[in-house]
């Protein structure tokens, strides 16, 4: 078990999108620290002043570097609602990822099941062949001394006929079963299988169907942190329509500036308030497009609980006349 859902490549794409997602909140965070920049310039600049100026023409080159920071002080909160969804997000992965571990589980224990299920039925086929074949061959040798009836022998090879095929349609459907055990475990299935231990003691009781799967189950879990991550994104949209506030600091040591021989030490710090009045629609549209987006999660949602209710119904009622065909 261990090893089917260690080594599965559908495993393996779950685990490496929830570290991806981990790393989409760290870059999210990112948005709270400020962002430093450090940049070299060389300028060339001629003048050419009118003939009536009275200033001779100029040519020089500026060079210096620059030391620039920018912090976001506000935007609506589109920092920390962004962050929020992220998190959400890696949570949706993290039950996408326990989703398929369970399901990859629930395919290998039905596989190693199946193929200790057909091993024997090929065994008994195999021993029912032989039987019959050793009949036939009995009955035959009558017929030949002349002292069976040749309608006996008919019979006789009917009924190999039917063994032998049971027996050729046993095999196959033991290949199919080993290679879907090698599919998930990424390996054969071993020559000695044991028998699977009884799960009737932990059997939920039916009272209990839907609590269990409400607080476990890892799909209709995964639907919920969806429609948070809907909602998070839908308050960042909103954010779009707020000022933003940011403070920029800067030093700049440059030479020949403005055409002065030295070095001028230019430092500037500046809160600067920006307000959008407009960008073509295009806040309000991606706003309604998250909007949709969070109507779909609770779709989703209410799809997860259909589809878990039909699965527990199905299975409940599949354990319930197990038993009482056991009991029979």
């Amino acid at each position: 078990m261990r090893q089917a859902i260690l080594n599965n490549p559908e495993v393996l794409a779950k685990l490496h999108q929830f570290r991806g997602a981990g790393q989409d909140v760290n870059e999210g965070r990112a948005g709270y620290m400020p962002t430093v920049d450090l940049t070299y310039e060389s300028n060339r600049q001629t003048y050419d002043y009118p003939s009536n100026a009275g200033v001779a023409n100029q040519k020089y080159t500026t060079s210096g570097w620059k030391l620039s920071l920018n912090q976001n002080l506000f935007q609506g909160l589109q920092t920390y609602n962004t962050v929020k969804q992220l998190g959400y997000d890696q949570q949706v992965r993290y039950f996408e990822l326990l989703d398929t571990s369970e399901s990859m589980a629930l395919q290998t224990v039905q596989a190693y099941q199946d193929v200790l299920r057909y091993r024997q039925l090929v065994n008994t086929a195999q021993e029912n062949y032989a039987i019959h074949k050793g009949i036939y061959q009995q009955i035959e040798q009558k017929v030949q001394a002349g002292v069976g009836r040749r309608v006996d022998l008919e019979q006789a090879a009917g009924r190999l006929a039917l063994a032998e095929s049971n027996l050729l349609t046993d095999t196959s459907n033991l290949h199919d079963v080993s290679a879907r055990y090698a599919r998930l475990t990424g390996s054969e299935p071993p020559a000695q299988l044991n028998e699977l231990p009884a799960l009737t003691e932990a059997l939920p009781r039916n009272n209990e169907l839907i609590k269990n799967a409400v607080l476990h189950n890892p799909a209709y879990l995964g639907s919920l942190a969806s429609i948070r991550s809907a909602a998070a994104e839908v308050n960042t949209r909103r954010g779009a329509f707020s000022p933003t506030l940011d403070l920029q600091a800067s030093k700049a040591p440059t030479d020949n500036y403005d055409g002065y021989t030295g070095r001028t030490n230019i430092s500037s710090v500046a809160v600067i308030f920006n307000l959008n009045l407009f960008r073509g629609g295009a806040d309000r549209a991606r706003l309604g497009s998250s909007s949709e987006k969070l109507n779909t999660t609770k779709d989703l949602r209410d799809k997860v609980c259909r589809d878990m209710r039909q699965t527990l119904s199905i299975a409940n009622n599949n354990i319930i006349k197990i038993k009482q065909q056991m009991a029979s």
